[in-house]
This record gives structure tokens, C-alpha cells and sequence, in this order.
């Protein structure tokens, strides 16, 4: 290969890399089922063997392994908080993380969201997604609620953000009720000894 041929090829190489991450999660084209248990989780081929999952975050104030694996990737325009910033949010099992791009592969910490403090609303535009914080917006002085309004150019990619984000908050809700369950059952066997 040589010459445009190598550069087409390089072309879908790194095509291949940005969308695969976009690509962890399979939805319909209707948005039928979108509200579902995350049972239905299909999985996809997210890492091919030229991509590290390893995510290096510039003063983020925790370690983002402990929160699962890397789900996605994409980049937004953030319009709150802060105004008008290109980010690029990463989301994980049991976290979303807000990054500004500096330089190509340094992302240096914005903010973030645990999937357990996660609240998500509607917004009448498709290509947007508005995540509230709720431990956030509980701890704070003012009436305001901190709420994340990211915006993207194509509506597919906020509609595969909607999809991961619901299963992951019914992931959380099954581990929670899970969770109760299991001590609801240990305090009726303490209460028996």
C-alpha cells in the first residue's frame, strides 16, 4: 500500500477507534425500548486490540479505575454550568466525568457524577442531554441546581448517551434493591437469633 490508499486506510483506522466507543451499547431505531432492565445489555466490541481502555484524567481528584470500565466517549458542547466550553465526557459503569481537552489525549478534570447521584431530564431539543446532580444540589446553600446541559451536533449520539444512561441508572436501581433485600433478610435472621 502506498501513497492515498495508506492514508485512506489510516482514515478508518482512527474513524474506528473515536466510534467505538460510541459503540458499546446496541438501541433500536424506534427508541421503543429504551426503558428496559439492564439484562439487556448487548455488549459490543468496545477495545479492538490497538486502543487501551486506560484513561489518564489531569487533576481529577479521584482514581477513575475504581469505577468501573470506560462505557464512552464523546465530545459535547457544555452550556451549563459553564458557558459555551468543548468538553469531552467519558462514562463509565458507576460514573460520568467531564473533561476539557487541552491537547490532544490531556483531559484535565471539569466535573463529575456518580451514577448513584445521577438524574437525568428531559429536554425538547434531541440533541441535548441535562443530568442533574442530586447529592450535589442536597449539600448546597442555594436554591440553584447544578445541572449539567450538554449539547451535540448529532442526535444519534445523544440518543446512545440516553440509552447507556438509563441502563446504568437501572443497574443501580436493581444493586440498590438487591442490596435492601439482603439486609432486610439479615435483620429478620438477627432479630430470630
Amino acid at each position: 500500500m502506498e501513497g492515498p490508499e495508506l492514508r485512506r486506510n489510516s482514515k478508518r483506522r482512527s474513524k474506528l477507534k473515536f466510534s467505538s466507543f460510541t459503540s458499546y451499547f446496541r438501541s433500536s431505531k424506534t427508541g421503543n425500548d429504551l426503558i428496559s432492565s439492564p439484562t439487556n445489555f448487548e455488549k459490543m466490541d468496545l477495545f479492538p486490540d490497538n486502543i487501551s481502555p486506560v484513561v489518564d484524567i489531569q487533576e481529577c481528584p479521584f482514581d477513575v479505575t475504581g469505577y468501573g470500565m470506560l462505557i464512552m466517549k464523546d465530545k459535547f458542547k457544555l452550556k451549563k454550568p459553564m458557558k459555551r466550553k468543548n468538553v469531552l465526557v467519558f462514562m463509565f459503569e458507576r460514573i460520568i466525568i467531564i473533561t476539557a481537552e487541552e491537547q490532544p489525549d490531556t483531559y484535565y478534570y471539569l466535573g463529575s457524577i456518580k451514577m448513584c447521584d445521577l438524574g437525568m431530564s428531559t429536554s425538547p431539543k434531541m440533541n441535548r442531554i441535562l443530568l442533574n446532580d442530586f447529592n450535589k444540589n442536597k449539600h448546597r446553600q442555594s436554591h440553584l441546581n447544578i445541572e449539567y446541559n450538554l449539547k451535540t451536533k448529532d442526535e444519534d449520539i445523544a440518543h446512545k448517551w440516553r440509552y447507556a444512561i438509563q441502563k446504568c441508572l437501572w443497574k443501580e436501581l436493581l444493586t440498590a434493591r438487591g442490596a435492601t433485600s439482603i439486609l432486610s433478610t439479615t435483620v429478620k435472621i438477627l432479630k430470630e437469633i
